[in-house]
């Protein structure tokens, strides 16, 4: 098979990915090893005008690992990115996660990849940015760099949610109240020895 081509672009966030198709992607043994390497080497890898449909994208998650399942419907493992309560039925939680979030902070182990499809994008808004916690850590003083050990970071679904419902109904609090808050340490290193912010 022929490589990927990986154009790096000049921000320190994002590659277009180029040389590969959908078929590629769910049959190409060297994908499940590229794929993942990328986000460390190049920062967000972009497949443009791929047009994988929702089974696609669930069969190539699988070739990378354990797939969450987000709750009942059609395809489980897609969670309908919306604010559009017609569409979504947690659309409203979605509000909560629009100044910043790293997926699935609030788990015990965090996720090791969010995969993000467009199929239908809005007239205007509605961006999905994205920052680099290695170019953060880079930026980090030597004395902040040094912080002491035992420093965690607590993640909790309330204090993310109380950001666009100050007032939230006895309902609301309880299932927010059901996520309970996890406790990362503010810097992780990967398996390769980069250190990023959590």
């Amino acid at each position: 098979m022929t490589t990927l081509t990986i154009d790096r672009r000049q921000s320190a966030l994002g590659a277009e990915t180029t040389g590969v198709d959908v078929s590629r992607l769910l049959e190409d043994p060297d994908i499940p090893h590229a794929v993942p390497a990328a986000p460390e080497a190049h920062g967000v890898p972009v497949f443009p005008g791929l047009r994988i449909d929702d089974a696609g994208q669930v069969a190539f998650s699988r070739r990378l690992g354990r797939v969450e399942v987000l709750g009942p419907g059609e395809t489980p493992e897609i969670f309908r990115v919306t604010v559009d309560p017609r569409k979504n039925p947690a659309a409203a939680y979605l509000r909560g996660t629009f100044d910043w979030h790293i997926d699935g902070c609030t788990d015990d182990v965090p996720i090791m990849a969010t995969i993000l499809s467009a199929h239908a994008v809005a007239d205007a808004g509605g961006h999905t940015e994205f920052a680099s916690s290695y170019a953060a850590f880079d930026q980090l003083t030597e004395e902040e760099r040094s912080s002491p050990l035992w420093l965690r970071v607590v993640h909790t679904f309330g204090a993310a949610q109380r950001l666009v419902n100050d007032r939230p109904s006895p309902e609301e609090l309880a299932l927010w109240r059901a996520r309970p808050p996890k406790v990362h340490p503010p810097v992780w290193t990967t398996r390769h020895g980069d250190e990023a912010i959590t």
